[in-house]
């Protein structure tokens, strides 16, 4: 594997960055004519304003060099990409009798911990951003219940007790894909997405909004049949996005979740054009995506105010055929004007219209896959 240029280091160094996963989603929904969807946004406590934010990582390209697993030379991850000392390793792909805590610069599992007695495992689990907290969710499928823990890493990577937070639970069981729980930087609001119980229920789906400190949350009750993944903050604490899924559909759409009545269907103006990953951005009047038109991808921004594409921007030598790594990581530079994209085994980064890539090694405990940091 070839070392990082210099160009992409010293941008590395100056980027900010976090994660997120997902592509095993059920077919997509048609979509829904107009720019404002009909969805239904019912609040637990009145007054409550809905926080809700695209997905999106805090990326800060770095330490590319870490342990390689043994094969000799060094390698890249997305963890090392992110700038994390330690990465949660073991949900995401079933039901987790536990999870191990990793250091990435050296692959040295750091510790274990063991899912509740009676939980049936972990399903999911997200960082809030500090490298240090994160939130694991459980399911109680008899209670028809989504119940949450929050474990907090030492300065050394030593995991805390895990602790239980019942006041966060939400009814629901988990809907299908990667990425259902998503935690706002800071830990203070978390987004999970479920679907009902019973006999057809598994087409109510939900995303609930839940504020960590007081358990008060908003429910954004979905299109009939349709489901969410991918589910992403933005820094702007105030939009979320997700990617939605329909029986009976082929595609994605992406669809972005404010305050109030502020509900929108993204629309790229292209049929062929299918979603691989999308994130709001920042200031949240815009998204970023990456699409595919056959085995073609490229990453586009989108304006929320006017509907339309402002820039295009081809990604040369990526395949949608590669798939992407994790389900498709979408990275943003501390300045907002640099995008990274994890693609099969190269990452993608582009400032402006300029793309340089590459190659990235998936390391098991460097935060490949299904790990979290």
């Amino acid at each position: 594997m070839t070392t990082p240029n210099d160009d992409l280091v010293r941008a590395a160094l100056e980027d900010a960055a976090s994660t997120v996963t997902e592509d095993g989603l059920r077919p997509l929904a048609a979509p829904v004519s107009g720019g404002r969807g009909r969805l239904r946004l019912r609040w637990a406590f009145p007054g409550v304003a809905m926080l809700a934010a695209a997905l999106l990582a805090l990326l800060v390209l770095a330490v590319p060099r870490v342990w390689d697993g043994g094969r000799g030379g060094p390698a890249m991850s997305p963890a090392a990409y992110a700038g994390a000392e330690y990465v949660l390793e073991g949900t995401g792909m079933g039901p987790a009798a536990e999870v191990t805590i990793e250091e990435v610069a050296t692959g040295r599992t750091i510790g274990r911990v063991r899912a509740p007695a009676g939980s049936g495992g972990f399903l999911h689990a997200a960082g809030a951003g500090d490298n240090r907290t994160f939130y694991l969710a459980t399911a109680d499928a008899r209670a028809c219940l989504v119940r949450f823990h929050r474990l907090v890493l030492g300065e050394d990577g030593a995991p805390g007790p895990l602790e239980p937070m019942p006041e966060l639970a939400i009814p629901g069981r988990p809907a299908d894909g990667f990425g259902l729980l998503a935690v706002a930087k800071g830990g203070g609001r978390l987004a999970y997405s479920t679907v009902g119980c019973g006999p057809g229920a598994a087409s109510e789906g939900r995303i609930t909004i839940v504020l960590t400190g007081n358990g008060a949350r908003t429910h954004i009750d979905l299109i009939p049949g349709a489901t969410a993944s991918q589910l992403r903050w933005a820094r702007d604490e105030e939009h979320v996005s997700a990617k939605l899924a329909r029986d009976g559909a082929d595609g994605y759409e992406l669809w972005v979740f404010g305050g109030g009545d502020d509900v929108r269907r993204v629309t790229f103006g292209d049929p062929a054009a299918r979603l691989v990953v999308g994130t709001v951005a920042p200031d949240g009047d815009e998204v970023v995506a990456v699409l595919a038109t056959g085995d073609t991808l490229r990453m586009v921004w989108y304006s929320l105010d006017t509907g339309t594409i402002t820039r295009r921007v081809p990604l040369p030598g990526a395949s949608a055929k590669d798939g992407a790594i994790g389900g498709g990581e979408l990275v943003e530079g501390r300045g907002g004007d640099g995008y990274a994209v994890l693609i099969g085994d190269r990452l993608y980064r582009v400032r402006g219209t300029a793309v340089e890539s590459e190659p990235v090694r998936d390391g098991g405990g460097l935060g490949g896959g299904n790990g979290v940091w």
